[in-house]
């Protein structure tokens, strides 16, 4: 209840939260904070775009972004191992956003036009595996 009071608080003055879906597969509830109508929620995909097989799924999905077999470095003297899940996927999204609100557009527009240019992977508009699809940045970056 605390989380849900702050993050509305927090929509309420125009700043936006990203938040991972959740690793705990796809007949799980949803999870929190991303399942938070303030929270934009966001789910992992591979190289082909097919999702995470452990991803949840429901419809507070709002993007899909890269988040399997990413390298991660773990270690300066180590190579990269791969890693996946939704957090991973949390920073593509979050900085497709940013760009978009650098000109100065609201969170509610801004979210928007991602829907608009996220490519879609699923059954024709929002859906509750990848949301809007494969975000995409907008604007001029």
């Amino acid at each position: 209840a605390v989380v849900d009071e702050a993050g509305a608080a927090a929509a309420s003055r125009g700043m936006s939260a990203v938040a991972a879906a959740g690793n705990d597969g796809p007949r799980a509830p949803p999870r929190y904070p991303a399942a938070h109508a303030w929270a934009i929620a966001v789910t992992g995909v591979d190289r082909n775009a097919r999702i995470f097989a452990l991803a949840v799924r429901g419809p507070h999905i709002a993007f899909a972004a890269p988040g399997v077999d990413l390298p991660v470095l773990v270690a300066a003297d180590r190579p990269p191992v791969l890693r996946s899940g939704t957090s991973y996927a949390v920073p593509f999204v979050a900085a497709a956003l940013a760009l978009a609100r650098a000109s100065g557009l609201d969170a509610d527009v801004a979210i928007r036009q991602l829907a608009a240019a996220a490519r879609d992977l699923g059954p024709p508009g929002r859906d509750p595996i990848h949301g809007w699809g494969l975000v995409r940045a907008v604007g001029d970056c």
